[in-house]
Formats: C-alpha cells, sequence, structure tokens
C-alpha cells in the first residue's frame, strides 16, 4: 500500500540542495551543489499536474517499488522529496528534504524524475516563475508484515538529532572496505546494540554476515555515535535493545540478474564462497523466488558454517 501527499511550502529563497541526478543509484550526500537561481514556494496560480492530482497518484503508486530488503525488516517511513518545477514544466533541484533508508529515498526519487516535463508551471502576474514542491512518499507495510516486524523486536534507535543526522553520521564515518568494492560486495547489516544509561550503543552483534569486511566495518560504525540514542517505550517500559542498519551500496553497480548469477558461479567455481554468498543474495533481493538464489545461498552458508 502506498499513499502519496502534496504539500506546498512558503518562502522564497536560493537553494541549496543535496541533488539525486541518477535514479538508478542511492541517494548520496556527495552530490551538493548550489543553485544560484532563485525560485519561488508559493505562487499565486500553483503548479498543476497536466494529467490531474489522481493520474499523479496512480503514476506515483505504479512507479514506487517497496525495497525488498526494508520489506524483509519491516521497515515503513514517509520519505519527503523537493523539487523545482520550471516555467517550462520540466523539474530540476530534486533533493530529499527527509530520508527514510537509502533504498526507500532512491525510490521515491526515482518516482519523483518519472514526473519530469508533465506539469504546468505556477504562475505570478501570469507570467511563469519557478516553484518549489514538496511530495511526501510513504511506505507503508501494514498487516501481517508490521506485526511480525514488532514481534521479532526489531526495533530501530530513535536518534535525539534525528533520523536525517542518523544517516549523516553513518556517511560521514563509513569507510567501504576496498576488496569489498572490487568484488563488487553490497548489502544491509543489521546490528542489534544495547543503549546504555548514557544513550551510548554497546555490547553491538550482528545479525547478518555479508561480507567479512563488510560486517566488521559495520561493527566499527556502531561505536562512532556523537550524538545520544533514546529507548523506544513499550507498554510504558523502556526497550534498551535495538537494531542499527548499516547500508553499502555501490553508485554505479546495477547488475541485471544473469550478470549477478555468472559472478556467484564465478565465484563459487573459485572457491570464494564469501563473494558467492553476497552475489545469490544480491540475486534473491532482486528476485525472491529465484531457486538459484536459493540453492545458491543455501550451500554457500553450508561452507561458510553460516
Amino acid at each position: 500500500m502506498k499513499k502519496i501527499l502534496l504539500v506546498l511550502a512558503v518562502a522564497f529563497s536560493s537553494a541549496v540542495s543535496f541533488a539525486q541526478q541518477d535514479p538508478n543509484k542511492p541517494f548520496s550526500l556527495d552530490e551538493v551543489f548550489v543553485d544560484q537561481a532563485p525560485y519561488y514556494e508559493f505562487s499565486e496560480m500553483l503548479p498543476t499536474f497536466k494529467f490531474g492530482a489522481d493520474s499523479l497518484n496512480r503514476l506515483i503508486a505504479k512507479t514506487v517499488e517497496y525495497p525488498e530488503v526494508d520489506r524483509q525488516m519491516g521497515i515503513e517511513g514517509t520519505v519527503m522529496v523537493s523539487f523545482v518545477i520550471e516555467t517550462d514544466g520540466h523539474i530540476t533541484d530534486i533533493a530529499i528534504k527527509k530520508g527514510v533508508t537509502l533504498a526507500m529515498n532512491t525510490e521515491a526519487v526515482r518516482a519523483v524524475m518519472k514526473t519530469d516535463g508533465m506539469w504546468n508551471p505556477g504562475t505570478i502576474d501570469d507570467a511563469p516563475v519557478r516553484v518549489m514542491m514538496i511530495l511526501p512518499v510513504k511506505f507503508y507495510l501494514g498487516g501481517d508484515n508490521a506485526a511480525k516486524f514488532i514481534k521479532t523486536d526489531a526495533l530501530l534507535p530513535v536518534y535525539e538529532a534525528g533520523i536525517n543526522a542518523f544517516y549523516n553520521e553513518i556517511e560521514k564515518n563509513l569507510i567501504y572496505p576496498e576488496d569489498a568494492k572490487k568484488n563488487k560486495i553490497i548489502g544491509r547489516v543489521r546490528i542489534k546494540c544495547q543503549i546504555d544509561e548514557n544513550g551510548k550503543l554497546s555490547q553491538p552483534e550482528l545479525l547478518d554476515y555479508i561480507y567479512p569486511t563488510i560486517d566488521q566495518e559495520a561493527l566499527r560504525i556502531v561505536t562512532l555515535f556523537s550524538g545520544k540514542f533514546l529507548p523506544i517505550k513499550m507498554n510504558g517500559q523502556p526497550v534498551r535493545e535495538v537494531i542499527v542498519p548499516i547500508d553499502f551500496t555501490l553508485k554505479k553497480w546495477s547488475p541485471k540478474k544473469d550478470t549477478l548469477l555468472d559472478l556467484a558461479t564465478k565465484d563459487e567455481n573459485n572457491g570464494d564462497y564469501w563473494s558467492a554468498y553476497n552475489h545469490y543474495l544480491q540475486l534473491y533481493w532482486l528476485d525472491s523466488g529465484n531457486g538459484d538464489a536459493a540453492a545458491g545461498i543455501r550451500t554457500c552458508k553450508t561452507k561458510l558454517n553460516l
């Protein structure tokens, strides 16, 4: 289930944005740019979607795919995407105003980019002007998936400085292992931690095994947060056990199923079961019903004693 709302902010300014230029790669704070051209965050005549608001909702709902990794973890949330509608109806300056996970941020941006050229511009005194709009894209599971998520106590940490600061600290501190880059290893490592009395994470424990150097880097990251974590309350009692997700993504890595199967088979034949395991995992994330992926994962886990 996906719900889409439209919100128009009020102000006038120039933009400093975190811009997603390529919809096929995760949003990254590396892509900071400054746009000196002014835009409005209000106008006498608001921008409109050429085919109507209902069509916009249907287009976004059809375009957005719930990230499989987030679905399996039961993660929900709303990504706030801002963008400027130019005087010719095209969109520019796409930015994440409030993110959830890298995968959700990417999906929300990709959906917004699909609307390029489909807008009537806003106007002031009958003249078209650049107008910024904000589109919240809500990811909601509901039903059995959400209930299962709570029952497993896979609770995300509450970072006092906010979710954006949480992901910013991960990005600031993360050092992608060179061997993992070379072997095209990606994935999400979840680490179970305790929140101590000072709001720091302690007693980290791996819940996922992605690749040895990536797993160790994820364990290192959870010790580096400078801010304070707050316990979650359930039934009035503080829950200090939390799950910290650390995403490892490669900007230029968007493999097809055949590519991943070829890589995994080659790794396996070479006795590199860690790389084979990860490539089979990536294949599974693309196609959870893939029999080769399931069989390969089982074989590699046996070889690696996982």
